[in-house]
């Protein structure tokens, strides 16, 4: 996860409107909010250089940990934000330079491992000499970690406007509060659970829609990447909050579910054949649902109380481009999108689009209309669809290796967007070596820096100072 820190021009920046049932003041889901955007209207720091180990500040809450969400306020200007992973969930306190634990709960159902034993695990690691020193050490203190813990718990999470925190993990929406809410060192509390009904697990179809694109891509008789999927199950993933305060979340195996954040009532459920979702989901103010699969993207519209996946109410579903031969490095061998779609275009004149990097082994950057396809809008040469605003191949100032794609979602300021390169050339399994291995001992060769004040993708071409235009659209951008 990164965020846009936009500086001295923010004002003039628009943003996703606030959802008045999120939490405000500090990113309240994964994405920063219901937009998706990563960006935050705050200078970020301007420092170059390496950080000194003694000014490293670490919470040995888990070894994979991906996010926080949500601001809660204590009397004497004390401020924390809530932290999960497969192992707890914990509360940090982060004002003044602050960075301390304050409270902690263990996740049910999920197997813990103390700070000692994280603290173990991130010698070892850090004590590696060689790849095969580090692989040696995974396979025998934790094998498939990722596949069979890792995943299964706290990628996203979210907190709304209450301080109340929403944890996912393989079988149940989770709901965390405080004993005392003017206490920081108060104890994490559970305050409610909705258990995910069999009737929405998709374990076997999931699988083998795996197997069988493994098979279409000739990979069929890769050991490793067989057993990765051999262990996958149908599980929550993303989850956002309605603007008119419904939790909407996202299934593995390809549902797309709204419930009310209390658990009363049943839940609505849209489920697409032959798709796997495997990002979060962002939304917006009208009841727009934007999921990307690793096939299309897809919008789903909630109003009044209703889940709708057709066109009739604004729903749609657009192909993208992609390889069907598994991408390698933080992707893990997957195919399509790895990208949370972000939503772009909230101010006066901008146009309401939804980005996403597609899945080609060298991505591009894909805007589609959010709404009714503007009657001046042209087919883009190349693309799949009208639907597709612009499209553009992201070249990263000219590097020349097969892959460049990204697991990172797409930064959105605006009408500018940033994108990075997440990619070596090799695949590596279990998951875990995968994210460990890329880096520290196969490094990508680098391409030409990417100049600073060039034209931001997906737009096309400069117009003038601090000014560009989509590719494919009459109308300029903000």
């Amino acid at each position: 996860m990164f965020f846009i820190a936009l500086a001295a021009a923010a004002s003039a920046i628009t943003l996703p409107p606030p959802n008045p049932y999120l939490s405000q003041g500090a990113p309240a889901v994964t994405h920063n909010d219901p937009g998706a955007s990563d960006a935050m209207p705050v200078e970020g720091p301007r420092e170059h250089g390496p950080v000194s180990p003694e000014r490293i500040q670490r919470i040995a809450t888990g070894l994979l940990t991906i996010n926080y969400a949500g601001l809660l306020r204590y009397p004497g200007g004390v401020q924390a934000t809530w932290n999960t992973n497969n192992n707890r969930v914990t509360k940090i306190r982060f004002d003044n330079g602050r960075w301390d634990e304050l409270a902690s709960l263990p996740i049910e159902g999920m197997n813990l491992l103390s700070a000692a034993q994280v603290d173990a695990h991130l010698a070892a690691f850090d004590k590696a000499e060689s790849e095969a020193e580090l692989r040696s050490y995974l396979a025998r203190a934790l094998p498939f970690y990722a596949e069979t813990q890792a995943r299964e718990a706290g990628i996203y999470s979210m907190t709304d406007e209450r301080g109340q925190f929403y944890v996912l993990t393989r079988s149940a929406i989770l709901v965390y509060g405080q004993a005392d809410e003017r206490d920081p060192r108060s104890a994490v509390i559970p305050l409610r659970k909705w258990t995910i009904p069999p009737s929405l697990k998709r374990d076997e179809a999931a699988r083998a829609l795996l197997l069988a694109r493994l098979d279409r891509a000739g990979q069929g008789g890769d050991a490793e990447l067989r057993r990765g999927i051999g262990l996958l199950r149908d599980m929550p993933l993303g989850i956002n909050m309605t603007y008119d305060g419904h939790v909407v979340f996202s299934m593995i195996g390809g549902s797309v579910v709204v419930i009310d954040r209390e658990f009363r009532n049943a839940p609505q459920v849209i489920t697409v054949p032959g798709e796997l979702f495997t990002n979060s989901l962002s939304v917006d103010p009208d009841g727009g649902i934007y999921a990307v699969g690793d096939r299309q993207m897809h919008k789903f519209v909630w109003r009044q109380g209703r889940l709708s996946g057709q066109e009739r109410d604004g729903a749609w579903s657009v192909a993208y481009d992609l390889t069907e031969r598994p991408l390698p490095s933080v992707r893990g061998g997957g195919t399509g999108s790895g990208t949370t779609a972000t939503l772009m275009g909230f101010g006066p004149g901008e146009d309401r689009l939804v980005v996403i990097a597609d899945g080609q082994q060298r991505m591009n950057i894909v805007a589609f209309w959010r709404d009714a396809i503007p009657r001046d809008a042209r087919r883009q040469p190349g693309t799949r669809s009208r639907r597709i605003a612009g499209q553009m191949a992201v070249t990263m100032g000219g590097v020349a290796d097969p892959y460049i794609q990204t697991e990172a979602s797409i930064g959105v300021a605006g009408s500018y967007a940033f994108v990075l390169n997440g990619m070596a050339p090799q695949n590596i399994k279990p998951d875990l070596d995968n994210l460990l291995v890329q880096g520290p001992f196969r490094t990508p060769r680098a391409g030409r820096d990417v100049p600073l004040g060039s034209c931001p993708q997906p737009l096309a071409e400069p117009l003038g100072a601090g000014r560009c235009q989509y590719a494919g659209s009459d109308h300029p951008g903000a």
